[in-house]
């Protein structure tokens, strides 16, 4: 459960959203049933999350340049 909550932890500094779920993954990985996929698919989706902003954002910044995105 608390691995579901730390994902949150975005909202206070970016990179935390990937950490801190990292660490407890790391932690708790012989401890808990079937934490192994659901830390791996919590990370994964954090780092795509973060992966497509950052995409996103570049590729409207270039809209700009070229004067395709009139913001």
């Amino acid at each position: 459960m608390y691995l579901n909550l730390s994902a949150l932890t975005f909202l206070f500094f970016p990179l935390l959203g990937i950490l801190i779920p990292f660490i407890l993954w790391k932690s708790k990985k012989g401890k808990i049933k079937n934490i192994n996929k659901l830390g791996k698919d919590l990370i994964k989706l954090k780092y795509l999350g973060r992966y497509y902003s950052f995409l996103f954002r570049y590729c409207c910044l270039l809209f700009q340049k070229w004067n395709l995105l009139k913001i």
